[in-house]
């Protein structure tokens, strides 16, 4: 009886011990689930993945920056020519060209096997302004790469301004050296001197109406050098002296002699005094 009595007793144990590991198994089982269904599913979705490949640099996503013009640039009226390079270890595809957030045009890459290309996109403004100007690359995995911007200033064109009215030209008028000496009449008085200029002494005077042969004149063109054929004289007259337009351009130029040096006026000469006896 006693036997059968602690049979039991340990039976009845094991059984409660049993119970009680089959219930924290279901316990733990159910927390797990409500943990499951509880936590948000933060596995990214394909578009999400291939959004965060455009959008966010890395390794793999292409890379697009401007060379020419530089930011800032103010350029004429006229073709732009926009230099740009772009990178990605996956090979370019294409450059897109934006003015203003307006794509104007899209260049595929010839060689799509370039980690490194060199884009050179003509944009026509039609208008004076400040614009922005963008550019961003594809890369052969259909990632674009962020966009790089500059701002440029194209001025107006200028008003087109009538060139000046050329001024008629007056033709020269030729006049034929004379075969012999150039003669003149003289037109008003002039004294005959020994150079050309009053600080020449004067060696004789030449009235209106006499001739003379013009020599040579002076390198101002104000004196001439002339012949005196009524006297046999050589001196020098004022050009005044000859008719107006006298055309002495072939008379030869001649240099001026020696100024004379100036002469000092005689000083009194002294009178000794001589004392007069006194005579009472």
């Amino acid at each position: 009886m006693r036997v059968t009595l602690a049979f039991f007793r340990c039976f009845g144990v094991l059984l409660m011990r049993e119970k009680l590991r089959v219930l924290r198994h279901g316990i733990l089982s159910m927390l797990l689930f409500w943990v499951a269904a509880c936590t948000p599913n933060t596995a990214p979705s394909a578009a999400q993945a291939a959004v965060a490949q455009q959008e966010v640099p890395g390794s793999s996503s292409p890379q697009a920056w401007i060379d020419a013009p530089l930011n800032g640039a103010t350029l004429a009226m006229g073709a732009v020519e926009i230099v740009s390079h772009a990178a990605s270890p996956n090979g370019i595809a294409q450059v897109e060209l934006s003015v203003n957030g307006v794509v104007v045009r899209t260049d595929t890459n010839p060689n799509v096997n370039e980690t490194l290309s060199l884009a050179r996109q003509t944009w026509l403004p039609f208008a004076g302004g400040t614009y922005q100007v963008s550019v961003r690359a594809q890369n052969t995995q259909g990632a674009w790469s962020a966009p790089a911007s500059i701002t440029i200033t194209i001025l107006e064109q200028p008003t087109s301004t009538p060139p000046p009215t050329a001024l008629p030209t007056r033709e020269p008028t030729w006049t034929p050296t004379p075969a012999g000496p150039l003669t003149i009449v003289l037109v008003r008085n002039s004294f005959c001197r020994t150079g050309p200029g009053q600080v020449y002494r004067e060696i004789t005077a030449l009235a209106t109406g006499d001739s003379a042969e013009i020599r040579g004149v002076s390198q101002d063109g104000f004196w001439l050098f002339v012949y005196w054929p009524k006297f046999r004289v050589e001196c020098w007259i004022v050009a005044s002296a000859a008719p107006p337009g006298t055309d002495w351009s072939g008379v030869p130029v001649l240099a001026a002699p020696p100024t004379p040096a100036p002469t000092s006026p005689p000083q009194p000469t002294a009178v000794p005094l001589t004392p007069t006896p006194y005579k009472p």
